[in-house]
């Protein structure tokens, strides 16, 4: 794998709508007219996110959002917020409110996904955990995430397509192929997907309170199973 860094790792929505993350690469693709775009910071090229309704509609609202090592993306919405997400926002400390990126969905879904991580949670668990606390406080929407630290991508599946593809030293994580070349594979719905440049692995996303397992690799392809 050539990215040990976040900047060498693309993540956010090309020119035809395609939400994906490289490693190992740069994806880049111009935005369209309905996006709002920022730039990749070690590329300068544009990388963009779609903004929900009643946002703010600016730069700070575009993915990807940042934290040290750490890229985040969504690919969906959290329907009726803020007045639906008001009971999960409560769960999180003042400061981290305080501090959010922008007045969107997806700046509070970032929050909690942060949260998990500063409590020493891996970014797989990390997404599980915050579909799980959405689920819990009966938020409804579409919850497909994508977080980086340009060595491991984390992603769910979780109201909208995700998909894969794996090659010579490079892993895509995407929500539809790029491309109609062979190898791409689909994720099936509600399940969480963690990638290396060495392995895949996907599993149902697990139920509100339980912890996913270690991920211990094995000789299947490549592939990673439970332990």
């Amino acid at each position: 794998m050539t990215a040990a860094m976040p900047d060498a790792v693309t993540s956010g929505y090309d020119g035809r709508g395609i939400w994906s993350a490289l490693i190992g690469g740069v994806f880049t693709e111009a935005a369209d007219a309905e996006t709002f775009t920022v730039t990749e910071p070690a590329t300068g090229r544009p990388i963009a996110r779609v903004v929900s309704g009643g946002t703010d509609l600016g730069e700070t609202a575009a993915a990807p959002y940042r934290s040290g090592r750490w890229l985040f993306s969504h690919n969906g919405i959290l329907n009726e917020w803020p007045a639906a997400t008001a009971g999960l926002a409560a769960t999180l400390p003042t400061a981290d409110l305080v501090a959010l990126e922008a007045h969107c969905d997806s700046a509070l879904a970032w929050a909690v996904v942060l949260h998990h991580l500063r409590a020493g949670q891996p970014a797989a668990a990390a997404l599980a955990a915050t579909v799980a606390d959405l689920d819990s406080h009966g938020v409804t929407g579409r919850f497909n995430f994508l977080l980086t630290d340009g060595e491991v991508v984390a992603a769910t599946a979780a109201g909208d397509t995700l998909w894969y593809h794996a090659g010579p030293g490079r892993i895509v994580v995407a929500s539809e192929p790029d491309d109609d070349g062979p190898g791409w594979v689909e994720v099936a719905a509600r399940s969480v997907l963690t990638a290396t440049a060495a392995a895949v692995d996907v599993r149902p996303l697990p139920t509100s309170g339980d912890l996913l397992p270690d991920l211990v690799p094995d000789n299947n392809n490549g592939r990673i199973t439970h332990s």
